[in-house]
């Protein structure tokens, strides 16, 4: 076995084709590899292809050119086991019910490579985290093969690896990128790439403050941050982190290039490349140092969205999404596979835009928020007593979410509020559940150490 990850083969056998589609992706008749690549803690507004002053994505500039780019995709929560089992049922929170790490995925629930593997697909998932499938109880179920790597290099040479042309059978290939994610870690040639250019301010000083709520500084740089990643020159100027942010996501979109370029070789079959993330990222916004999860803020939510390969039509896509419940049915729809009755997102590939609807968020245990193309409204619970706050913004004039209009608008408040209650209404929402306690000693002390636990 190859040092540096583990191979969990899954003993159950992989179902044959269930029956004849009624269309193929390819033009000899055969159906497409499928690449999922979700990058942990990556915004939008840093890709360059979202505008970013600085260089930081070349190579998904290039994909989104050719594919699809979505420039409002919207993320089903700032915590990552809640909005990764989003993206493998193709469910929202308050349906799956998966809050915090520790807590089983639903065996009742149909997944994305659940139902791939039905249509005569092989499912992979890799991730560069060694503690993911044991602190998510259930996730691996229908995957053929899991594997947990040590690093972003490793995971690509296996994906590469399993794609090899004269493959028989379809591939579906789900990965987890962990570079973005803090302590933040680009390639130690590329640390300064960044620093000290045009965007970074030399004469910013914040203090290194104790971290709170999971990990986040609260007005300063957080303290396990500056002792894991901090310069003794740059430790207080918060430029000096999200250089290194910029500079993490250099590494992983070089690689994310290398896979583009091998998959349109001619000799290889027809592959669909989709690239998104879990959440993003507080890079200092309301406050809020170098974390994610606990809040609903724009930058947790706005990810980036691609599709790319030869069966996706080049364009730009203004219309709102949410990708984690999207890309499922937008396969399936790509496929001709009927979605299961469970599946809620749209297809987001087709010629008409979805017609308009709401989009819901669920950090899991305390905030909650829906929204429409201009509103949002958020909901935040205290953690101690059943006391509620709302947050009314009107997006298109205060992107910054700093001017609450809940008095001020009361018609779009009670609009919004009455859509969270049907949100709630679907399912059995519990806020903050006390599922670490499930989890071994290792595990837990594995989450802690970057940050996902107190």
């Amino acid at each position: 076995m190859t040092p540096g990850y583990t191979i969990i083969i899954r003993a159950a056998l992989v179902l044959g084709l269930v029956g004849i589609f009624s269309a193929r992706c390819s033009a000899d008749g055969s159906m497409p590899n499928i690449v999922l690549i979700t990058v942990d803690c990556l915004r939008a507004d840093h890709l360059s292809c979202y505008g970013y002053p600085r260089k930081t994505t070349p190579a998904l500039d290039k994909l989104a050119a050719e594919g699809m780019l979505f420039l409002n995709a919207f993320a089903q929560s700032s915590h990552t086991p809640t909005a990764m089992c989003s993206l493998l049922t193709g469910t929202s929170p308050v349906v799956h019910g998966v809050k915090a790490w520790g807590m089983p995925v639903n065996a009742r629930l149909d997944t994305l490579p659940g139902v791939l593997r039905r249509q005569g697909y092989t499912t992979y998932f890799f991730i560069a985290n060694t503690f993911f499938l044991s602190g998510l109880p259930g996730y691996s179920r229908t995957f053929d093969v899991c594997g947990e790597f040590s690093s972003a290099e490793e995971i690509t040479e296996k994906i590469l690896e399993q794609l090899q042309p004269g493959a028989g059978k379809p591939q579906f290939i789900w990965a987890h990128y962990m570079n973005v994610h803090r302590p933040y870690s680009p390639l130690p040639a590329e640390a300064g790439l960044f620093m000290h250019d045009a965007w970074y301010d030399a004469n910013k000083n914040l203090p290194i403050v104790p971290q709170v709520w999971d990990s986040y500084g609260i007005g300063g740089i957080p303290l396990n941050l500056a002792q894991e990643c901090g310069h003794p020159e740059e430790q207080h100027n918060p430029d000096y982190y999200t250089a290194l942010y910029d500079a993490a996501i250099v590494r992983v979109d070089r690689l994310i290039g290398r896979l583009a370029q091998q998959f349109a070789a001619p000799a290889r079959r027809q592959t669909l490349l989709i690239v998104t993330a879990d959440h993003g990222e507080m890079l200092g916004e309301q406050d809020l140092y170098f974390h994610h999860g606990g809040f609903l803020f724009e930058p947790l939510l706005r990810v980036p969205l691609i599709f790319w390969g030869p069966m996706v039509p080049r364009r730009r896509c203004e219309f709102p999404v949410g990708p984690h419940i999207d890309i499922p049915a937008s396969i399936f729809a790509l496929l001709r596979i009927p979605p299961p009755a469970s599946f809620e997102g749209v297809d987001v590939l087709g010629r008409r835009a979805p017609r308009k609807r709401f989009l819901f968020a669920d950090e899991g245990r305390f905030v909650w928020c829906v929204r429409d193309a201009a509103w949002k409204l958020l909901c935040r619970r205290d953690m101690h007593t059943p006391a509620v706050e709302y947050e009314l913004y009107y997006l298109k004039d205060d992107p910054a979410e700093s001017v609450n209009l809940v008095k001020r608008r009361p018609d779009v408040f009670a609009r919004l509020r009455e859509q969270l209650q049907r949100y709630w209404q679907r399912g059995s929402d519990t806020g903050r559940l006390e599922s670490e306690n499930n989890l071994d000693a290792a595990t837990q002390n594995a989450l802690r150490a970057v940050g996902y636990l107190q």
